[in-house]
């Protein structure tokens, strides 16, 4: 064979195995990967400048959102403030992404992709779109994230049009938070070293009140008055750390008042907070008169309650009875029952540790000597 002949082959050989490799590899890749840059998997299409309002149903709460000016606002709960970044993000991660394959369109299967129709005890999340004038937009079902396209740091997701049988994997994901309150922006925590003095209101009535003392504990006023427990007053106090809330309604949602908690702070300043309920739930509301962290939650809160999750709500609802019950005396941490500190060994050894000595012939130790 000649050299030029022997080239040509060489070369045909060089592009035969080229293109095999390339037909395996594309065969083999994500279908989100090929059909990257296609439609888009909002009903909206390219009209999200367009979206006025818009409706989430999740298995663990509902929300409606709608835009007022620059702003959107929460009108089923007497239009509460979203978080800014909130709805902004989801729309932009709606934006990009895209349909890039196509799934199941037998109903009886959704729920394996998390598409299901809302109802009780599905998993899918529900985002439904009204346009600024009010006509409708089109609904999404967002169900649950793919490994397929793992290469792609968007991701994929499985999602479905309501009312359209084509289950669908998108390219990308929405950035949906999953708990209620990341939809809000969190009221300022109150450190509890701020707080000064705590007193009880309940029917109109003073039940209850303490101050730090110069040691920083919590002490009655009226020494006639059983003492106050400073333990559980300092977690009244605490109850205004780090106030997320897992539900906000308007004012008139409390409908009685169980008691009022003054909490002192520093020169003359206070906050209320009013512990009530109303439809079945235990709501907190703020008022008062301050300065710092505590004067933006009054503002943050004018007008509304909040539900607290139950580790902030338990300091806040504390029987009288709590407030002044007796210290438990203090045990060191990480020491056994029945430790005593001042003979250094446990109380009760058993036979062979005379005085608190190692027992002879220990396997592993020294042997006295």
């Amino acid at each position: 064979m000649s050299p030029r002949a022997f080239l040509s082959l060489l070369w045909a050989t060089v592009l035969a195995i080229a293109l095999a490799i390339f037909v395996v590899r594309f065969d083999r890749a994500p279908e989100a990967q090929r059909l990257a840059g296609g439609e888009r998997a909002a009903p909206f299409g390219a009209r999200s400048g367009d979206v006025g309002k818009i409706a989430i149903e999740t298995k663990d709460f509902s929300l409606t959102f709608e835009k007022k000016g620059a702003d959107w606002v929460a009108t089923d709960r007497g239009n509460y403030p979203a978080r800014p970044s909130a709805v902004a993000n989801l729309m932009t991660s709606l934006n990009a992404m895209r349909l890039s394959e196509r799934k199941t369109a037998k109903p009886a299967l959704f729920g394996e992709l998390g598409v299901e129709d809302r109802k009780a005890g599905a998993e899918s999340t529900q985002l439904a779109f009204n346009y600024v004038d009010g006509g409708s937009a089109g609904a999404l079902l967002v169900g649950k994230r793919s490994n397929a396209a793992s290469f792609d740091q968007t991701g994929a997701t499985f999602v479905r049009r309501v009312g359209d049988n084509q289950a669908w994997l998108a390219q990308g994901s929405p950035n949906l938070p999953r708990d209620f309150s990341e939809w809000f922006t969190e009221l300022p925590g109150v450190p509890a070293t701020e707080v000064n003095g705590v007193r009880v209101s309940e029917g109109g009535a003073i039940v209850f009140e303490a101050k730090k003392n110069d040691q920083g504990l919590y002490a009655r006023a009226d020494a006639q008055e059983p003492a106050a427990n400073d333990t559980n007053v300092k977690r009244v106090a605490q109850g205004l750390v780090g106030a997320g809330f897992e539900d906000v309604r308007p004012a008139a949602a409390m409908t009685s008042v169980k008691r009022v908690i003054r909490m002192a702070l520093a020169e003359g300043k206070y906050i209320d907070v009013t512990v009530g309920e109303g439809n079945g739930q235990t709501y907190v509301g703020y008022d008062g008169d301050a300065t710092g962290p505590a004067a933006e939650v009054i503002k943050l809160s004018k007008g509304y309650v909040f539900k607290l999750p139950s580790y902030r709500l338990s300091g806040l609802t504390q029987s009288i009875a709590d407030l002044t019950a007796e210290e438990a005396p203090s045990q060191p941490q990480g020491l056994p029952p029945g430790f005593n500190p001042h003979q250094g060994m446990p109380q009760g050894l058993p036979p062979g540790f005379p005085g608190g000595g190692l027992p002879p012939g220990l396997p592993g130790m020294m042997p006295p000597r």
